[in-house]
């Protein structure tokens, strides 16, 4: 009787791993699936192509009004309307903003003082180059290859450096 019970426990038991090993697996196959279907990052030496803005240095920003980080970015896109090669026309700026309310966009927009050009992609709406998250920033030299890449929130050396490169 007791070699019975012991059986059946080690089949229960087999049965068990064989059941959380299938689970693992397919968990496993769907997060790889996942993975190569994500994004590559934006790289320097890479091309971005933007209809009805090649020809000059243009800086790029991938921005979001409700997303954190490009709030906590605010101090900076205020900095850009004064910085000579901005308002002097040699450096131009696209404003690219996810969002499903266009009102909300431009608010963020005139908020901050950006400026630019600015694109909306709301719902279905593409945008008419890889948009790769919030915030990103992308300087291109005036054949649309990207010249410097600037993820996430920019404080201090960071900003500093960034404010350098547009000079």
């Amino acid at each position: 009787m007791l070699n019975k019970i012991v059986n059946l426990l080690l089949v229960v038991s087999c049965l068990m791993v064989l059941a959380t090993g299938g689970l693992y697996i397919s968990k496993e196959i769907k997060v790889r699936q996942f993975v190569a279907h994500m994004p590559k990052p934006i790289t320097v030496g890479q091309s971005v192509k933007i209809a009805g803005v090649s020809g000059k240095t243009t800086l790029v920003l991938e921005l979001s009004p409700t997303c954190p980080h490009c709030l906590a970015n605010e101090p900076l896109y205020r900095q850009l309307s004064a910085l000579p090669q901005i308002r002097d026309g040699n450096v131009q700026v696209v404003v690219a903003i996810a969002t499903r309310d266009r009102q909300l966009a431009q608010a963020f927009v005139d908020r901050d003082g950006i400026p630019g050009f600015l694109i909306v992609a709301d719902g279905g709406d593409k945008f008419p180059f890889y948009f790769y998250s919030t915030p990103t920033i992308l300087l291109l030299d005036p054949n649309g290859v990207v010249v410097g890449v600037w993820i996430g929130e920019l404080h201090g050396d960071e900003a500093r450096k960034f404010v350098a490169k547009l000079s």
